[in-house]
């Protein structure tokens, strides 16, 4: 009872702080009344583009020729279907609502300009092909581009399977529809086909709403969001190949389940805290993505209906907007904090929804990187419509192209949620994206188990990648009794002594000839005064002279510090400070000031005494290091 009446302060509260305006409007959906606020545009007027559709149109500009903002509808078709009945209903839609039947054009100034066609037929072809060759036929259909100055901006294509089942797909521009327009299209299809009479347009046009949302003001909100997303990282994500300029729209798709089990916990975590399963389901995603990336604030975009007015459910258009969910993993927080965070977060995001995310963009200036999208580059969309009609079966399909990064989309599916990750291939390889599916899942079973331990201290791996982990790890292997690095190498040469050992551009060295120069500059090294344990600098190119140092340091029962030569000096100097190293092995032709140097040859002759540190270093510089010995303690 309590938390009930908790619940009911809070929305108080909420309801509090809306404008006006959106308290009429929640009166009135509350009180059932139906009275339009939406304005129908004046007779003459020119039908304006809403902030969607101008912004859309821009990026079409920018990359045209792609089918990144495609809608692909792709539904089975039980039995027999007549492709003239099809024919006509689609006809009827395109009818039925007039934003099918816009063109786009640029006018005089560059901007976009929106003309209506008064009638258009969709476009219907019929192919034919098995079950798994229709899945390469429909990729190639939906990657096919659309022509913005013609009409309708939708187009079918009737598959019939081998079985005698159908598949039908449609594809429709985004300028013109959105996820439930979808589904509305559909709903009607479904009942045309099914012999119900045609339906007349709404009494609302897409262009009275685009007309409405332009006149309107929103500023208080807009000063929300610029205080919100101030200082905005971009999601860092680690990628297969570099992120390429310009960017390219290839897609590809994964899909996993989280089952019913773990959805019900999860629900039940989420009830306790307040929220939604969609809010724990938004923060073990951002968790992932922090773990991922090694950042603890960036953004996630959520799409959002945009249908706030009831009679805007009937029209197709564009009314999807996306909302910026700004994460925040600072502090180490345990999933319980992050659940409540992102409740917060998401709640004040509804709350101002309104703004038009081409409008946010526009009116906080984002600095654009062209390989990246603005605020955010990864989706997350809890999807909770369905496919418009139960004469309509799901056929699973591989998306052609993404407009981001990664997006990942779950809904309700029997016993558990159904989850498809759509990332871009030219930046991760499928393998990577399995496994970031794997990860999700583990980790919402981690935090269900125990919401109040830090989110950072739970396992990401899956039950197979930790069993791999284990076996390269082993350590039960027998590698017999310890030894030196150049004991087996001895052992070798006195088995067999005229086997190469060592091949470089000037000729070979036997395992004779190795231990001989081996041995011949360990006992330089130890006339050096080099002790066991000390460590040794190696300041060489690659070189056959590299081998012969290791092994000689080795027999002198002191350790190496592998430096390349080709550093600048101040650098090999530094390297050779830090190491502690007195004595340094080198090349032909080369020094190493300020070190007793030592030349790494073949051994052949009498052995020339060590080169002294030159009296250009000031030996203060030694007499003020620690031992080595304390120095490695």
């Amino acid at each position: 009872m309590q938390r009930e009446t908790m619940r009911e302060e809070e929305h108080a509260e909420r309801r509090s702080r809306l404008s006006a305006a959106k308290q009429a409007l929640l009166a009135q959906r509350l009180g059932g009344t139906a009275a339009p606020v939406i304005p129908p545009l004046p007779a003459g007027e020119p039908p304006p583009l809403s902030w969607a559709q101008e912004r859309l149109w821009f990026m079409e500009q920018f990359v045209p020729g792609t089918a990144a903002y495609t809608i692909p509808v792709v539904v089975r078709v039980p039995g027999g279907l007549d492709p003239a009945a099809l024919r006509a209903a689609l006809d009827h839609l395109a009818a039925r609502h007039e934003v099918l039947r816009s063109t786009f054009h640029a006018g005089p100034d560059g901007t976009p300009r929106l003309r209506l066609v008064a009638h258009a037929s969709v476009p219907v072809s019929e192919v034919e092909a098995t079950e798994e060759g229709a899945r390469e036929v429909i990729s190639a259909a939906l990657a096919q581009p659309f022509d913005l100055t013609r009409a309708p901006l939708l187009r079918a294509m009737l598959v019939h399977l081998s079985g005698g089942d159908h598949v039908l797909v449609l594809a429709v521009h985004h300028l013109v529809a959105d996820g439930w327009s979808a589904d509305l299209l559909l709903s009607e299809l479904a009942e045309l086909l099914a012999g119900g009479r045609p339906a007349a347009a709404p009494a609302l046009r897409y262009a009275d709403y685009a007309a409405w949302q332009r006149q309107r003001a929103g500023s208080g909100d807009l000063a929300y969001w610029r205080e919100r997303l101030a200082g905005l990282p971009p999601l860092d994500l680690p990628t297969d190949r570099p992120r390429p300029d310009p960017p390219t729209y290839g897609g590809a798709t994964h899909a996993f389940r989280i089952g019913g089990a773990l959805r019900d916990r999860l629900a039940a975590l989420a009830r306790e805290r307040g929220a939604t399963l969609y809010m724990a389901l938004l923060a073990g995603f951002q968790a992932v993505l922090g773990r991922y990336s090694g950042q603890d604030d960036f953004a996630v975009g959520s799409p959002v209906a945009g249908r706030h007015l009831p009679e805007l459910e009937p029209i197709v258009g564009l009314f999807v907007n996306t909302l910026v969910m700004r994460a925040d993993l600072s502090g180490g927080p345990s999933f319980a904090e992050l659940l409540d965070r992102t409740r917060r977060s998401a709640l004040d995001a509804y709350d101002r929804a309104e703004v038009p995310f081409e409008r946010l963009v526009s009116e906080l200036r984002v600095d654009r990187d062209v390989r990246r999208s603005p605020l955010f580059q990864v989706v997350f969309a809890f999807q909770n419509y369905g496919r418009g009609s139960t004469a309509f079966a799901p056929f699973d399909f591989d998306l052609p192209s993404t407009r981001f990064e990664l997006e990942l989309y779950a809904s309700e599916a029997g016993d558990g949620l159904l989850c498809s990750v759509v990332y871009n291939r030219g930046l991760f390889d499928a393998v990577r994206i399995e496994r970031l599916g794997g990860h999700l899942v583990t980790l919402l079973d981690a935090v269900t188990a125990d919401p109040h331990a830090p989110v950072a201290a739970h396992e990401l791996l899956t039950p197979a990648e930790r069993a791999a982990r284990d076996a390269w790890n082993s350590t039960a292997t027998d590698l017999g009794p310890p030894g030196c690095l150049h004991r087996p190498v001895w052992t070798r040469a006195a088995a067999d002594p005229d086997r190469v050992a060592v091949r470089h551009p000037g000729g070979a060295l036997t395992y004779a000839d190795l231990v001989a120069a081996a041995e011949h500059t360990a006992a330089r090294l130890t006339e050096a005064g080099v002790r066991r344990g000390e460590l040794v600098g190696v300041v060489m190119a690659r070189g056959w002279e590299q081998v012969v140092a290791v092994l000689a340091v080795s027999r002198a029962g002191a350790a190496y510090l592998p430096i390349d030569a080709d550093l600048p000096e101040a650098r090999r100097r530094e390297l050779l400070d830090l190491g502690g190293c007195r004595v340094a092995l080198t090349q032909p032709g080369r020094t190493v000031e300020g070190r007793t140097t030592i030349v790494v040859t073949r051994g052949e002759g009498e052995p020339a005494a060590p080169t002294p540190p030159s009296r250009t270093t000031s030996p203060t510089s030694y007499s003020r290091r620690a031992p080595p010995e304390r120095r490695r303690a």
